[in-house]
């Protein structure tokens, strides 16, 4: 019987032992991850986009391609690998595209970067493009800002400025600071 006693009251130690070994002292002080490199890690990332938007009848109106696309929710942004975006607007098409891009969560307002260009095709006129270091595509009034050595190249001729604005809604371009070009007369 002694036995009996003497092996329960090892095998309670061992299990007394075990328990307050595990509950107190093998739980991680620490997560392995640390909280702010969470934080930044994008939610999800998408490669090779190729989004379409339809208006009521069916007609395409807007694309959206791109290379890579990661959501960050922390600043609550998109960013964007070589994003090309189309848009179709009373038979005009406007795309502005970039080698990176940025959305953030509250608009569609998109700001490219890096040899950033708009191109406008009017269905009865020659293109015109418009190039710069950032062009931001502001979706409320849909115009397109170039921002740092714009450039509008049409067959009419070229324009240098430091900012020009297309609206796509009224086919209409404004030129900032030292606006110069060269024109050639239409024949």
């Amino acid at each position: 019987m002694k036995q009996k006693w003497t092996l329960a009251s090892i095998i309670l130690g061992i299990m007394l032992v075990f328990g307050f070994t595990f509950w107190f002292g093998l739980t991680p002080t620490q997560n392995l991850v640390q909280k702010s490199i969470l934080e930044t890690a994008p939610d999800y990332f998408i490669e090779n986009v190729n989004t379409k938007t339809f208006d009521i009848n069916g007609a395409l109106i807007e694309t959206l391609d791109a290379k890579e696309i990661k959501h960050f929710p922390a600043p609550g942004e998109t960013r964007m690998i070589e994003p090309v975006i189309s848009k179709t607007l009373n038979s005009d098409t406007w795309i502005a595209a970039g080698n990176t891009g940025l959305m953030k969560d509250l608009n569609k307002d998109i700001i490219f970067t890096g040899n950033a260009k708009i191109i406008h095709l009017p269905e009865t006129q020659a293109e015109t493009t418009i190039t710069s270091n950032t062009i931001i595509y502001t979706d409320q009034d849909q115009s397109l800002t170039s921002f740092g050595n714009a450039k509008v190249v049409s067959p009419q001729g070229t324009v240098n400025a430091e900012t020009i604005t297309a609206f796509s809604k009224s086919n209409q371009v404004t030129m900032q600071g030292s606006v110069r070009g060269s024109y050639e007369q239409n024949r």
